[in-house]
């Protein structure tokens, strides 16, 4: 693998995400009020709030999806735009609230969508993304749909679709946005 690793990334004692007085309005509205927050390399966080509250704002802001309006934010110690697509995408996952269509694709091949960041679009499937691609299918229980199509899966089907795309990614962050809204409570409840 031909993997640039940033030494910071490397540091689990900074915080993932560094924020500083960050921002987001679309015209008058404030959609995100002024937020300073560092957020740990490790472990698993919650945003709770009530509707309209900015959540998945800023949950676009971390991936890198919107620009803030004002303020800083810093992941891995370096400041978000200086990171380059691949590269963050070999450190950041990214599930949206809303997923994307996958129209006439069969599970198998969204999941290896995940190892773009590793060798480009024009780069040669290898082995190892073989079997990162088939680990992420088994690990979120949809190596038994690898040849169904995607758009004839159930809402929770799909979502762990997904799910094992951002697997077979390998980054050390994932950021979803309400990663099991689609799913049935009995596999809400193993998530």
């Amino acid at each position: 693998m031909n993997a640039h690793r940033n030494p910071a990334t490397l540091d689990d004692t900074l915080p993932a995400f560094a924020i500083e007085e960050m921002s987001f309005s679309i015209g008058k509205p404030r959609l995100l009020h002024p937020l300073t927050i560092n957020l740990p390399a490790k472990g698993v966080i919650g945003l709770i709030g009530h509707n309209g509250s900015g959540k998945p704002t800023l949950v676009k802001i971390l991936a890198g999806q919107q620009e803030p309006s004002s303020g800083k934010l810093r992941f891995m110690n370096r400041p978000l735009a200086e990171w380059g697509n691949r590269e963050f995408a070999r450190e950041l996952a990214y599930l949206p609230q809303q997923l994307s269509s996958a129209a006439g694709l069969r599970v198998h091949e969204p999941v290896s969508v995940g190892r773009y960041p590793w060798h480009g679009a024009l780069g040669r499937f290898t082995g190892e993304d073989r079997r990162q691609v088939e680990a992420a299918m088994n690990l979120t229980g949809v190596a038994g749909l690898a040849d169904r199509l995607v758009d004839t899966l159930s809402g929770g089907e799909r979502q762990r679709v997904w799910l094992a795309m951002l697997v077979a990614q390998q980054a050390k962050c994932l950021l979803l946005d309400e990663p099991v809204a689609t799913r049935s409570l009995p596999c809400a409840a193993d998530a």
